[in-house]
Formats: structure tokens, C-alpha cells, sequence
């Protein structure tokens, strides 16, 4: 009769321990998609803020490089010899 009771004991702490280990198992591989999918979401808003940012510098930096090459190209234009004000042909 005791052998009976203690294979009965043991399947039933087998049992719970297996479930709770199935459990554990399960939650945490839902919980690691979940954050998976949190984590790639965050970092892609994170790197679209950063590109934005990133393009709106280079605009800016590229206008005014552009502005500032237009200004001295006119004024190398505006001493050559015999250039005209107003005047679209180029000096041979």
C-alpha cells in the first residue's frame, strides 16, 4: 500500500512541476515576441527621427554652401574684363 501512495505522490509533483515548467516556457517565449516586436518598432521611430534630422542638416548645409558659391561666382563674373551688368554673354 505504500509503494502505491508514493508513485501517486510522485506523478502528482511530477505533473505540477511539469506544468509549471510548460507554463514558464510558454509566457516567456510570448513575452520575448512581444518585446521583439516593441524593440524593432522603437528603434525604427528612432532612426526615422535621426534621418529626418540628419537630411534636414545636410539641406540646410548644402544651401548655404550652394548660396555662397553663387555669390563668389557672380563676383568673380561681375570683374571680368569687359563684363556688363545685365549681360548673359560670357567673356572670351
Amino acid at each position: 500500500m505504500l509503494q502505491k501512495k508514493f508513485r501517486l505522490r510522485t506523478l502528482l509533483i511530477s505533473l505540477f512541476v511539469g506544468g509549471v515548467m510548460l507554463t514558464s516556457v510558454l509566457l516567456l517565449g510570448a513575452l520575448l515576441l512581444f518585446q521583439k516586436c516593441n524593440i524593432e518598432d522603437s528603434l525604427m521611430e528612432s532612426n526615422i527621427a535621426y534621418a529626418r534630422k540628419l537630411a534636414d542638416t545636410m539641406g540646410r548645409y548644402l544651401a548655404i554652401s550652394l548660396s555662397r558659391y553663387l555669390a563668389i561666382s557672380l563676383r568673380r563674373s561681375a570683374s571680368w574684363p569687359g563684363a556688363q551688368p545685365g549681360s548673359r554673354d560670357l567673356p572670351t
